[in-house]
């Protein structure tokens, strides 16, 4: 079968009459704008979820939802009715919810159980948990062989530049020659962009420019950033949203919010350079994590802002918030959905605060 615009001209219908009931293609019929925000409740509560766990809190909202259709043969009396009838437009709409929701873990899973996809992950998780970053170049050399998307590659060299403060030259230079090989030779402008933005680099340019990189090694023990066992069912600690890596930044955010949380996960323990990652509960603001952030790319600094004390507590009263403290977090150059709900995770763990998007519930 040829094309719409071939049928009608192998016909006898008028171009000019036909012109306007010319079929929509497929691709577009199928494709609609979907909203997803607080305001789905489905969504509200599988939002911040490991993905791991989705398929089976969708099939509880199924088992759910037919349970509650099934109760119209409960429904004797005209008052039973009315009260399933009243119910019956939030069915229907949960029930559209779930659809649209399953058909998306469908097509997400599709990705996620790849055998590419799954080499890749097992590739950061090494990267990011600090095993020898050279055991895992005949992974990623392999994905380069079988022609894997290329930003899935440069992500895990980049990951590996990011951890082990760069590559070793030779491996440096061999994975360059590789990728323009396989990808060609327009992308020594992509190599060469990420090189001079710090993302993919050998390690004797990184020694040359100094201390100027984050950490990992002095960092992964005393912010615990990987951790070994995980509920992700139920989960008690940030790192549920990556399946054992807690990431930076929201670490950084808990030893300011979660004092007393971080003093007992730090104290006691040393750091990979020896020093003790000890901290005192009581200390206010960054100080007490002095030691942690020398290992951080950046400069910190706290400063307390202090009003005259009448007017404070008369604008707290006035604003209904008297006692209630806010905790704002801003991103320069944007951050993950991951790292968003981590921030909720904690969020949710401490009274009083919210974390989140700015467009977004909390």
């Amino acid at each position: 079968m040829g094309p719409p615009q071939q049928q009608q001209q192998s016909g006898n219908v008028d171009s000019s009459s036909s012109s306007s009931k010319s079929p929509v293609p497929i691709a577009q019929q199928k494709k609609r704008p979907v909203l997803l925000s607080s305001e789905d409740k489905l969504f509200d509560n599988l939002r911040d979820t490991n993905f791991a766990i989705v398929g089976n809190l969708l099939n509880k909202v199924a088992r759910r939802l037919n349970d509650d259709y099934e109760g119209r043969h409960q429904a004797k009396t005209v008052s039973e009715i009315r009260q399933f009838v009243s119910k019956l437009g939030g069915l229907q709409q949960e029930h559209q919810s779930l659809r649209l929701h399953t058909g998306l873990a469908e097509e997400i899973m599709k990705h996620t159980r790849s055998e590419m996809f799954n080499k890749a992950l097992e590739v950061q998780q090494n990267l990011v948990a600090g095993v020898d970053p050279s055991s895992q170049h005949d992974a990623i050399e392999e994905l380069i062989a079988r022609a894997a998307p290329l930003e899935s590659v440069l992500r895990l060299l980049c990951v590996e530049s990011f951890m082990s403060s760069g590559l070793k030259p030779k491996d440096f230079e061999s994975f360059k020659r590789e990728i323009l090989q396989a990808y060609g030779y327009q992308h020594v402008l992509t190599l060469d962009a990420l090189e001079r933005l710090g993302f993919f680099q050998s390690r004797t340019a990184v020694t040359a420019s100094g201390p100027t990189r984050t950490s990992y090694a002095n960092l992964r023990k005393p912010l615990r950033l990987i951790v070994d066992e995980v509920n992700e069912h139920d989960p008690d600690d940030i790192s549920y949203v990556y399946s054992g890596y807690a990431p930076l930044s929201v670490r950084l955010v808990q030893c300011v919010v979660q004092k007393p949380l971080m003093t007992a996960t730090a104290k006691g323990r040393r750091g990979e350079d020896g020093t003790n990652a000890g901290i005192n509960a009581g200390a206010v603001g960054w100080r007490g994590f002095e030691d942690i952030l020398k290992n951080v790319k950046g400069k910190t600094f706290d400063e307390v802002q202090r009003g005259e004390e009448k007017a404070v507590r008369a604008r707290n009263i006035l604003n209904g918030q008297n006692d209630r403290k806010v905790t704002v977090v801003f991103f320069l150059g944007g951050c993950t959905f991951t790292e968003i709900s981590a921030l909720r995770f904690i969020g949710r763990r401490e009274e009083g605060k919210c974390f989140g998007s700015p467009t977004e519930k909390c």
